[in-house]
């Protein structure tokens, strides 16, 4: 209701399933009339969906052909640190992407308010454009990529493509969806999950980087100069 005060004071036209005198908004009369009116949107945000999920499965169908793990959270011999905030990467982002999947599927028992068609389509923006960064910065990264950090892959590091703009440009492919997601499925709980999951991003990015400086004590400091480190062009 607050937030449907906001939207009318702000002059936004706004969906709602529920909401008193005071506010202007359009009533769904069932949640089966509300699923038909966003169809569109959830039909693009399976496509999306669909198009990460390819991304992901033919790059680990890739690394796997040359004998190699893609599944390094939480494994091998890291530091207790390293080790917490991979299983806090674990917690948020895999059960945000499930939450995505069962929004898709109307599988969960949470009424989402949409603010107006705006919202929707930089929702849909994000998702796309976070998709196609994520699949450019596996391409770039070839054999080098993994889930989790992987000691071994650290005898080298890419800094060309993409990663001459930012280091760590699959984790702002997340972040867009995951903004998408927060757009598109608006709700306390979805918002929440989305603040961790990005932080929990920064955070593995910046362990990264601590296992990047003591291995090219040289190379990294200098390349970490010229680049941004997770939002491109803003160099932090």
């Amino acid at each position: 209701i607050l937030i449907a005060r906001l939207v009318k004071k702000m002059r936004l036209k706004m969906a709602v399933l529920v909401g008193n005198g005071d506010v202007f908004c359009r009533m769904y009369n069932s949640k089966k009339e509300r699923n038909e009116s966003f169809m569109i949107v959830k039909v693009l945000s399976a496509t999306a969906i669909v198009l990460f999920s390819v991304t992901l499965i033919k790059k680990a169908k890739q690394v796997k052909r040359n004998k190699e793990q893609t599944n390094y959270l939480l494994r091998g011999n890291k530091t207790k640190r390293t080790k917490m905030i991979e299983l806090f990467v674990l917690l948020s982002n895999y059960p945000l992407l499930i939450l995505w999947f069962l929004y898709i599927m109307d599988w969960i028992p949470i009424e989402i308010v949409s603010i107006g068609i705006i919202f929707e389509i930089i929702g849909l923006n994000c998702l796309y454009l976070g998709v196609g960064i994520y699949y450019t910065a596996l391409r770039d990264l070839g054999a080098h990529w993994s889930i989790g950090i992987k000691e071994s892959r650290f005898a080298s590091f890419v800094s060309s493509g993409i990663y001459q703009i930012c280091r760590h440009p699959a984790y702002f492919g997340f972040i867009l969806m995951y903004v998408g997601i927060g757009l598109l499925y608006i709700h306390l709980f979805t918002a929440l999950m989305v603040a961790l999951s990005i932080l929990s991003l920064y955070l593995l990015a910046t362990e990264e980087e601590v296992y990047l400086q003591e291995k090219f004590p040289d190379e990294y400091p200098k390349y970490k100069e010229r680049t941004s480190k997770i939002v491109p062009f803003i160099k932090k």
